[in-house]
């Protein structure tokens, strides 16, 4: 049967990924930046398999699910009702909630009754739509992602991750119920789209096996919203990521599939699959006039975009990327010199707060010296690792570097520059 706090997760659906998330969230509002609770301990606290927890863990709790700690852990009745029932109960739970916040003020804890009483109103989000899903919620859903891909540049990725997948798992639960036919396909098409954001995310980390993998779970939840054009993203993405990690020729199968997908829709996701397909056949060795249609064509979609589709860095196509994907292709086809002054203005447009893409920029200007000066580009390349915090330094940083040391013509190899490069950079993934 288990505890209250048992039925209460149960009712939020609630697994240990989302209730570990919005613990920690809890604790820090109220100045406990170290609180956390393992797996085991969760589950002990759900079968109530030990008494009332140590301090802090009732305050948090009691914040965090809007109810009593004493109450959360009494065995819950046959049909528990984890939400207080009458007037005096509830007046009760709120004057613990404030006190609570009141207290972490007190100590110097900026704590807001919003803040305290936020976990309350989320309990009666989920008994209101009980059986059903309101279109503000379906929105939200959708939305969900977007906010996501604002963080992208700024956070790190595997920061970025738990977030994106405590929320995918919230997702599935909510599609195991029977559905309507639209709040199906609504709650679909954002799993989709979220499970772009975690490929996105697996792949800055070097994770490109999974990456691909959820890139797989994506396509099938896209066709499950019967959205071929969200289909057609996703290849894209997909093409991405086999660019960055396998093999080229991939690469352009990938991008072309998405390219028949999404038909003459336009749109960001056929502007970016062309200009993959352009960075793939530039490593390819295709003929230039090939190369330059491919950016042609990608120029032309781009330049259509809407004003959001233009500002969106995961689902949209930003000018900055653009210009910074078209001056790879150029560096690609050994076109270094033109390509510097669009690597130069794409960078102009990233904050400092912003990481993975100026530092892949900023390899991308250090292959362009390679053909010129090895050396150099190998201290130049070395620079971008050292300058990243080490929480940016991922999978796709490296695996850029590696490039770069394949290219380095033998006769070069031995250079201290490029070994010391090689070795920033690590082994290939197997």
């Amino acid at each position: 049967m288990g505890t209250v706090l048992n039925a209460k997760l149960e009712e939020l659906g609630w697994g240990y990924q989302r209730f570990l998330r919005e613990y920690v969230q809890t604790a820090r509002s109220l100045g406990y930046p170290q609180a956390s609770i393992g797996i085991r301990t969760f589950n002990h606290w759900r079968a109530g398999d030990i008494g009332l927890p140590r301090s802090p863990s009732p305050d948090i709790l009691s914040v965090m699910l809007g109810c009593s700690a004493v109450e959360l852990f009494q065995q819950a009745p046959p049909a528990a009702a984890v939400a207080t029932s009458n007037q005096e109960d509830s007046a009760v739970h709120r004057r613990q909630l404030l006190r609570i916040a009141l207290a972490a003020s007190a100590a110097g804890v900026t704590v807001t009754a919003d803040e305290a009483l936020e976990r309350s109103r989320r309990a009666m989000d989920t008994v209101l739509e009980r059986g059903r899903l309101s279109n503000t919620t379906l929105e939200r859903w959708d939305r969900a992602a977007d906010e996501y891909a604002a963080d992208y540049q700024i956070t790190a990725p595997p920061e970025l991750l738990t977030d994106v997948l405590a929320d995918f798992d919230e997702l599935q639960l909510l599609l195991t119920e029977p559905r309507p036919a639209r709040v199906r396909a609504s709650l679909s098409r954002s799993s989709a789209r979220l499970a772009v954001m975690a490929a996105i995310c697996l792949s800055a980390m070097g994770a490109h096996r999974q990456a691909r993998s959820w890139l797989h779970t994506a396509r099938l939840a896209a066709e499950d919203a019967g959205d071929p054009a969200l289909a057609g993203l996703v290849m894209a993405r997909t093409a991405i990521v086999t660019l960055y990690y396998g093999s080229p020729g991939q690469a352009l199968a990938d991008a072309s599939t998405a390219k028949m997908l999404l038909g003459n829709a336009g749109g960001a996701a056929a502007a970016r699959a062309h200009m993959v397909a352009a960075r793939a056949m530039a490593r390819l060795g295709y003929r230039t006039d090939g190369v330059m249609a491919e950016l042609e064509a990608a120029t032309a979609l781009h330049t259509a975009l809407s004003r959001a589709e233009r500002t969106d860095t995961a689902f949209g196509y930003t000018d900055r990327q653009f210009i910074w994907h078209t001056a790879n292709a150029l560096t690609l086809m050994d076109r270094g010199q033109e390509a510097l002054p669009l690597q130069q203005q794409a960078l102009t447009a990233y904050l400092p707060t912003e990481q993975l893409d100026p530092a892949l920029i900023r390899l991308d200007m250090a292959a362009g010296v390679l053909p010129i000066d090895v050396d150099e580009a190998a201290r130049q390349a070395t620079k971008v690792w050292q300058d990243l915090p080490p929480e940016h330094r991922t999978g796709m940083i490296n695996a850029y570097i590696r490039r770069m040391v394949t290219s380095v013509p033998a006769s070069a190899s031995d250079l201290p520059a490029v070994k010391k490069l090689s070795a920033l950079a690590g082994p290939a993934p197997v």
